[in-house]
């Protein structure tokens, strides 16, 4: 997966990391709930479970939960 997502060549300093904010929207498939993954401590799972589009793509477990695309259930959460 790092040859297409190099967390590693991503800003270390959290001043350059800090802003703009980065939010990942995932829907729980269990509850429907939005699940919010924050930038700074994003894993993989996250990325990917926020990209699994249904039913194209299983639910990814991600934080304990089974997500799927985050804008399955819901709008980006932007504000």
């Amino acid at each position: 997966m790092t040859k297409h997502l190099p967390f590693s060549a991503l800003p270390s300093g959290p001043a350059r990391r800090a802003k703009p904010a980065l939010l990942i929207g995932a829907t729980d498939v269990q509850s429907g709930d939005r699940v919010i993954f924050a930038g700074e401590h994003l894993t993989q799972d996250q990325l990917v479970a926020s990209a699994a589009v249904p039913p194209l793509y299983r639910a990814v477990e991600a934080s304990g939960r089974l997500c799927w695309d985050g804008l399955f259930s819901s709008n980006p959460p932007v504000r």
